[in-house]
């Protein structure tokens, strides 16, 4: 029992100037010494002390493991509290976080004290504001109850005094002696780091030159029998190409004997086709000519039909020249459109249905087709030249698709 207790003064020692792996092997050697049971508590302490030993480490499994050995079934707390502390040196802050809460309820302060701290800094950790303060009241809270507890009130004062003066002098000490040993870390780990560098470099070559080599060697091996390969498979392709030769040749005099039939073949139709187009374009000119007879026919008797009639007093048609001062009235453009339906097949009827029945565009189109000259039809219909030619457009765009006041004509002609 002396020499555990001894080993874990030095395991104290060693904790405090972060020796771990020395500390780890005392800490064995105690377990050894108390393996027999006899000491209960020192060896869960012993335990605990391994199990922080391991998260100085960052060995946080084997910390775990220990910490779970170690536990003592009856001061929960602490186990609870340990755990907490473990788990928020890992990161997982919710784990502790819920580990801490079960320590709350325990009736000692200074362990009120101690959790209530760690959830006040895991609080401002995630950044949560609301409830950061309030833990730091609570904490507040209690720590006024310890110094309440433990120092009278005329020692208050200069106990705060002395205890800022005692943190700040072991500050300056610690901050000395992790500067010296920080600056012969750096040293050391900069030699080791170019030594390191060197030897990886020096390997690193030679392992690439040599896989280098043997790639090489094998590529070289590779690319032989890829030529082997590719040499056989052109004796093959040439013996299948001077079969597929004669075979072409075959089918060459094959195709030279067709063709000499199909030219011939194409003599006699080409002959046959032109004998039968002349015959076409003979008849074409035959039927134009009948057309145009027919259409000269057509347009004196659709003339003689239309002088025959009252409106034609009224409405200097196909060309003719006269005065012209009256505007059509209504009756007069039912009247034209009426005649127009009798001599030209309800020409004024289709075109009213196109035009969207507008009366005024129907008329100003049977005066077109009546071939009236259209400073004329700006007196009969009261347009001025602008808007007869922009209505032009319109009826156009309406009719055939384009504004062209010619293709109107043309279209009104045939319609």
């Amino acid at each position: 029992m002396a020499r555990a207790y001894h080993l874990k003064s030095i395991l104290f020692k060693e904790n405090s100037k972060q020796q771990v792996d020395t500390a780890i092997i005392y800490y064995n050697k105690a377990i050894g010494l108390l393996a027999d049971g006899t000491a209960n508590e020192l060896l869960s302490s012993v335990y605990r002390e391994l199990s922080t030993v391991y998260t100085f480490r960052n060995d946080f499994p084997k910390a775990l493991k220990y910490m779970e050995v170690g536990k003592d079934s009856s001061d929960l707390t602490l186990y609870y509290s340990k755990k907490a502390n473990l788990f928020m040196t890992m990161g997982e802050l919710d784990s502790s976080y819920l580990y801490l809460h079960k320590c709350i309820n325990d009736p000692r302060l200074y362990t009120k004290l101690s959790v209530y701290d760690k959830l006040y800094r895991i609080e401002r950790i995630k950044q949560n504001a609301h409830k950061a303060l309030e833990y730091v009241d609570t904490l507040l809270a209690l720590n006024d109850s310890v110094i309440a507890h433990t120092i009278p009130d005329k020692v208050i004062d200069i106990q705060k005094k002395y205890n800022e003066e005692k943190l700040r002098s072991e500050k300056a000490i610690l901050q000395v002696n992790y500067e010296k040993q920080k600056s012969r870390t750096l040293q050391t780990s900069f030699i080791i780091v170019v030594l390191l560098f060197l030897g990886t470099y020096i390997y690193i070559y030679s392992y690439f030159k040599k896989k280098k080599l043997q790639q090489r060697m094998l590529q070289q091996k590779n690319e032989l029998l890829l030529l082997n390969q590719k040499i056989q498979q052109w004796n093959q392709q040439v013996k299948l190409n001077q079969k597929k030769i004669h075979q072409l040749e075959q089918e060459k005099k094959q195709i030279e004997a067709d063709l000499r039939i199909v030219s011939k073949e194409k003599e006699l139709i080409s002959h046959e086709k032109d004998e039968e187009l002349t015959l076409y374009r003979k008849q074409e000119n035959e039927i134009s000519i009948q057309k145009s007879k027919y259409e000269e026919l057509c347009f004196v008797e659709f003339k003689r039909l239309f002088l025959a009639t009252a409106i034609s007093r009224k409405i200097p048609a196909f060309g003719v020249d006269r005065v012209v001062t009256d505007i059509l009235s209504p009756r007069s453009q039912e009247q034209l459109m009426n005649v127009m339906d009798e001599i030209a097949c309800n020409f004024a009827s289709r075109l009213y249905i196109l035009l969207q029945e507008s009366t005024e565009k129907t008329c100003l189109c049977c005066l077109i087709r009546l071939q009236v000259k259209p400073r004329y039809i700006m007196v009969l219909c009261n347009l001025s030249k602008e808007a007869y030619y922009k209505q032009c457009q319109r009826m156009a765009e309406t009719l055939i698709g384009k504004g062209s006041a010619s293709g109107l004509k043309d279209y009104l002609n045939t319609f």
